[in-house]
């Protein structure tokens, strides 16, 4: 019986480890009834400040590579581009959490030494002897455990390039894509959210998707 339970306990902090390796995401998606995902494209920041990262540069060829999977031609500039595609995201501070979280264990039975002296006709007489009754368990004390958790977030536009310089040109496609988790940075979890954010491009209209995305960050 004690075995089974250490197994059950083995079992269930096993499943929760593999919990652990899944970034949740939700995302929406808002488009004209005539959208396409086709013609020429270029990727920009809405933050000016990170053009020049090379932090940008790399999730800007992620969001390159989805756009041409889904049938866009990459531009090599915005001014040859039928579409702009403005790209923004962000991680808040963290809110943190306190879990209380119960400690199992032996509370009663088990191997048990018994001794004493009992009186008779013949006298005293000293005993001793172990006895073994099926052991018990249950809550012995608790943990307290401090949890962090970030928000991050991604923004993505499409626009028609024409009337840019003129504050006209319209928008085609917007999505959204959000995830809570333990990791502080949104490196860890960008190419996942991207890859989300674009399953089943462009999802229904206005729909809120919830994904479970296996990842090998503990996010």
């Amino acid at each position: 019986m004690r075995y089974q339970f250490i197994i059950a306990i083995f079992l269930i902090t096993t499943l929760v480890g593999c919990a652990a390796n899944k970034v949740v995401i939700n995302s929406t998606s808002f488009y004209i009834p005539e959208y396409k995902s086709s013609g020429s494209i270029a990727v920009i920041a809405v933050d000016e400040k990170v053009l020049d990262t090379l932090e940008y540069s790399h999730y800007k060829s992620l969001v390159e590579s989805q756009l041409a999977t889904q049938g866009y031609t990459i531009a090599s500039s915005p001014q040859q581009a039928q579409y702009i595609a403005f790209i923004s995201y962000g991680i808040d501070s963290g809110k943190t959490t306190y879990v209380n979280t119960p400690v199992i264990g032996q509370i009663g039975g088990g191997y048990q030494y018994n001794s004493g002296t009992i009186t008779g006709k013949d006298g005293p007489k000293n005993y001793a002897y172990t006895s073994y009754t099926m052991p018990t368990y249950g809550v012995v004390s608790s943990t307290t455990r401090e949890l962090t958790h970030y928000t991050r977030v991604i923004a993505l536009d499409i626009v028609e390039a024409k009337g840019m310089n003129t504050n006209k040109s319209q928008k085609v496609y917007e999505g959204r894509a959000k995830s809570t988790g333990k990791c502080s940075e949104i490196a860890a979890v960008f190419s996942t959210m991207i890859e989300a954010l674009f399953n089943g491009f462009p999802s229904p209209n206005g729909k809120v998707r919830v994904n479970k995305v296996d990842t090998e960050t503990n996010c």
